[in-house]
């Protein structure tokens, strides 16, 4: 059989085939298609194996216009794909039906006695060679190749470097979570980090995107939008907007279309896409966000809004009430790694391998004071540094001047100074002004008032209360702003290092004026001697505090200053008596915690003066020259120990004085009509010439003298603090009595050895002050000798409003149960009382029970030298204490702390001696344990 099939093959191609093959094509499309593969095998193969050469070059042409297409930002089509599928497909069987192809069996004439193989191969070249026309065809088809890429859940906006921010993300994304939480608010200073932490936020949600199939996704869409709108939504700002929204939602943008319209669309669209999140990044103004077409997040839409600024305020305005939080810079240990992280391979090398220079770069480092633009704009202007000189030059330019180092004032500086063009223009000398305080330094919110009213910054405000107000809402405003923060104490701001250095630079013109308007050397305590006299002369404000000077020039030329501040140089005793004499302008003069003993005022100098503080200094005597100072307002004579004499008529001078302040002053001799005893001093008739005082402090000598304040009249009610001092024949002091001193926040009693009693309740019903509305905030016991009561201690009493209460050296008192009726009271100091032997020895069941539990703002204790106390009060929560401090009462054997301690998250700091503390006694198994963690030793 084989041989007959052979020879009828071999019959076929050498005879009939040639003679036949001009008709074949006629006859091929009648014959079956199995017959007519196997019978025009050699034909199918050669067109097979060109039309499968073009079909290669038609899928490498179609393979580089796609990657083309995909470098533009399009995605294939559908179809494409399917086709470069399909001929890939085909791709993979050529091989083998050619290797089929070319070893079938052939006779010596070329043909192929074997009809089973030439049927099985000419089937499948002719299926191989009926796809690749196909393919062939379809590619010519293709309108196009590629189509605009369909936008993502979520766009990436790449993984930026989260040194220390990782819990920050997490707690974020944990907010993101909480179906209450719709509008979310985060703020801080330019450049600490706000955009990085929502770009790392936007990452996390991508990475989750991307784990999870799309029906188990929480949010439909997230859209990370820069607003960035320091002038306002301008009409290019909306568009910008918009069409970023527009193509996050592959929406076709029309140029023509209106604002209001295409925020109409915006609207609707991500209405219906539920779920969204969207991210406002670099907020700087309030803006309606529907007006752009962004829907408020509600119940129905189940939206989000990230909204990060600068500002707390921008947050609030953008209704972020419930869920605002502060971005607050890097710990130590994560601004070094971001730091060395801006480092030179070699520069890395030189810190490791010599202390000096890792102490020169951890001092850098430390002054950015965890800034991450900081850290990166100043790490990469010593990235290449080697040598200790050379870290040593750049430790000390920064320490002078930042700007002096490569690259700071473009990448830092310029960038930090939006927050200042963003501001107000009432509050920028404000703002400005902290710049004159050290590095770190924790700013009274109550001076910086008033030097700001004194400079004029509120001359608008007349009524001196007015004035303040306005003080601390503009000290909120730069708060919100993230300018200043938070001090040691609730009565103080500081100002960040990096903003601080920002601020004086903004005075220098942003570098442009050689001689500065600001001469700032405080807390520089490297040299004894003032800066170069020359630098003066253009000053406008000049800040020595604080720098160790010992000595001044004798006659500076300071024609345009406005303020000297030359407070906390203990070293400094005198000025030469022409100092002032070229100070035409001075308003603000700030001598306080000197040693200057007098004050020289040649005549006409200082006519300019408002502000006079010399508190603490070692005056002995007010110059005589004094009065001529017509336009002074403020004199501060606080704590002036050493001053004896004040000329008789130097007050009268002074008509414009507003706050005059002699508040535990050594000066107490004032006299008094019918005061027959008194042979100096001047007389409480020149305070009440002052008709424009509205605040006064005040020290007294003499009960006859006391007596005399007790009349309400208008220099009483302009009274704000009261220390007596020495008052003989006074046993009993009625806080009643001064009931009228509507303004009085505190008093001092010091030294008045006969006093037994102070009572603190009402007297009498005819007096129209509640106790509610007595204002006392601080009271002073000190040196008592004879004191041995409160009376009065059930409530209501005139101590509602007290917040610090000090007690020394009072030997015979020995009980002030009566602290638990001062329901406000925030600090407390017991010393040198050595009758105590306890605090509080009982608590009322019915304050144990009230809504108002005692102590419940009591935020620190010292307790000192108190020989008999045995305890402080019995166990019980303390909601607010921070800070106890026990020194020298060696008898008290235990702590007022019970088992709600064991789950406080903040627990208050424990300072004494470490003998004291290993012979404590606990109530509660394991509590010394987790108290240990906040013992400090002394």
């Amino acid at each position: 059989m084989g041989n007959a099939s052979s020879a009828l093959t071999c019959i076929w191609d050498q005879t009939l085939k040639p003679v036949l093959d001009p008709s074949i094509s006629r006859f091929q499309a009648t014959l079956g298609d199995k017959l007519s593969a196997c019978l025009f095998l050699e034909g199918n193969w050669r067109t097979l194996d060109e039309e499968n050469t073009a079909l290669q070059t038609t899928e490498v042409k179609v393979k580089r216009s796609i990657k083309a297409e995909d470098n533009k930002g399009r995605d294939c089509d559908e179809d494409v794909a399917k086709w470069q599928e399909e001929a890939g497909e085909l791709e993979k069987k050529f091989p083998a039906i050619r290797d089929d192809y070319t070893n079938i069996t052939r006779c010596v004439c070329g043909c192929t006695p074997n009809l089973c193989a030439r049927y099985r191969i000419g089937q499948a070249v002719y299926e191989q060679l009926r796809g690749v026309r196909k393919l062939e065809t379809e590619a010519k088809a293709f309108a196009s190749l590629a189509h605009e890429r369909l936008p993502g859940a979520v766009e990436d906006q790449g993984k930026p470097w989260t040194v220390g921010l990782s819990q920050t993300v997490a707690n974020l994304r944990g907010i993101l979570r909480e179906e209450d939480r719709r509008i979310i608010g985060i703020y801080g200073k330019g450049g600490v980090g706000k955009s990085t932490l929502l770009r790392e936020l936007n990452h996390m949600l991508m990475s989750e995107f991307q784990q999870k199939p799309e029906e188990a996704l929480e949010f439909g869409v997230v859209i990370f939008v820069p607003v960035s709108n320091m002038e306002g939504l301008t009409p290019e700002k909306i568009t910008d907007i918009q069409e970023k929204i527009s193509d996050r939602l592959g929406r076709p943008w029309d140029p023509n279309e209106s604002h209001a319209e295409r925020a109409r669309q915006l609207l609707a669209a991500l209405r219906k896409k539920k779920k969204f999140v969207i991210i406002l990044d670099d907020v700087w103004k309030w803006f309606d966000v529907e007006s752009l077409g962004i829907p408020r997040p509600d119940e129905e839409n189940h939206g989000k809004l990230v909204i990060s600024s600068r500002s707390f305020e921008v947050c609030i305005d953008m209704d972020a009430h419930s869920s605002t939080f502060k971005v607050e810079g890097l710990k130590e240990s994560a601004a070094w790694e971001l730091f060395l992280a801006t480092l030179s391979d070699r520069a890395i090398s030189a810190i490791k391998n010599d202390q000096v220079i890792e102490d020169h770069a951890r001092a850098i480092a430390r002054q950015c004071r965890g800034l991450p633009l900081a850290l990166k704009v100043i790490g990469k202007a010593v990235a290449g540094l080697r040598s200790r000189e050379d870290w040593s030059y750049a430790r000390t330019a920064l320490e002078i001047s930042p700007s002096g180092l490569s690259g700071v004032e473009e990448g830092l500086l310029k960038k930090l100074k939006y927050s200042y063009d963003m501001l107000e223009p009432y509050l920028q000398p404000c703002f400005l002004y902290c710049a004159l305080f050290p590095y770190d330094c924790s700013i009274s919110k109550d001076h910086l008032v008033e030097y700001w009213i004194s400079e004029g910054f509120m001359a608008e405000f007349g009524d001196l209360e007015l004035a303040r107000t306005r003080g601390h809402y503009i000290i909120h405003k730069l708060a919100s702003a993230c300018l200043l923060e938070d001090g040691d104490t609730e009565t103080d701001v500081k100002m960040h290092d990096i903003i601080r250095d920002e601020a004086l630079w903004i005075a220098s013109d942003c570098g442009k004026r050689k001689r500065s308007a600001f001469v700032v050397h405080a807390g520089i305590a490297t040299s004894k001697a003032a800066p170069d006299v020359e630098d003066w002369k253009d000053a406008e404000r000049i800040s020595l505090m604080s720098s160790n000077i010992d000595g001044l020039p004798d006659s500076p030329d300071c024609l345009r200053l406005n303020t000297l501040l030359l407070l906390r140089n203990p070293r400094l005793q005198k000025l030469h008596d022409h100092f002032f004499n070229f100070m035409p302008r001075l308003r603000v003069l700030d001598l306080s915690h000197t040693s200057i003993r007098d004050l020289p005022i040649s005549s006409g100098a200082l006519a300019m003066l408002q502000h006079l503080n010399l508190c603490r200094t070692r005056i002995v005597e007010l110059p005589k020259n004094l009065g001529n100072l017509k336009e002074l307002r403020n004199l501060n004579l606080n704590e002036t120990f050493c001053l004896a004499r004040i000329p008789t008529g130097v007050l009268d001078g002074l008509s414009k004085l507003r706050v005059l302040n002699f508040y535990m002053s050594n000066y107490g001799k004032w006299k008094v009509q019918g005061d027959n005893q008194s042979s100096h001093g001047i007389s409480v008739e020149e305070l009440e010439h002052l008709r424009e005082l509205k605040a006064l402090g005040i020290t007294i000598h003499k009960a006859v003298v006391l007596e005399r304040f007790q009349q309400p009249d208008v220099l009483t009610k302009s009274t704000r603090q009261l220390s007596l001092k020495f008052c003989e024949g006074l046993k009993s002091f009625h806080l009643s009595n001064f009931q009228h001193m509507v303004h009085l926040k505190e008093i001092s009693l010091h030294s008045c050895y006969e006093l037994k009693e102070l009572i603190i309740v009402k007297c009498s019903d005819d007096d129209d002050i509640t106790p509610q509305e007595f204002n006392l905030e601080v009271l002073n016991l000190t040196m008592l000798m004879n004191f041995e009561r409160v009376m009065g201690g059930v409530t209501p009493n005139l101590l509602q409003n007290l917040q610090e209460l000090s007690i020394e050296s009072c030997p015979k008192l020995e009980s002030i149960n009566w602290i638990l009726q001062l329901s406000k009271l925030q600090k407390l100091s017991v010393c040198d009382c050595a009758g105590i032997l306890h605090l509080v020895d009982n608590i009322p069941e019915e304050q144990k029970t009230g809504l108002l539990k005692p102590f419940s703002k009591l935020r620190s204790i010292v307790l000192k030298d108190l020989k008999k106390l045995e305890s402080i009060c019995p166990p019980m929560t303390f909601l607010s204490l921070e800070s106890i401090r026990v020194q020298g009462c060696l008898n008290l054997s235990r702590l007022p702390f019970g088992a709600q301690y064991y789950e406080k998250t903040k627990l208050p700091e424990i300072s004494g001696y470490q003998e004291w503390w290993k012979a404590l006694k606990w109530e509660e198994k394991g509590l010394e344990a987790i108290l240990r963690l906040n013992f400090v030793a002394i």
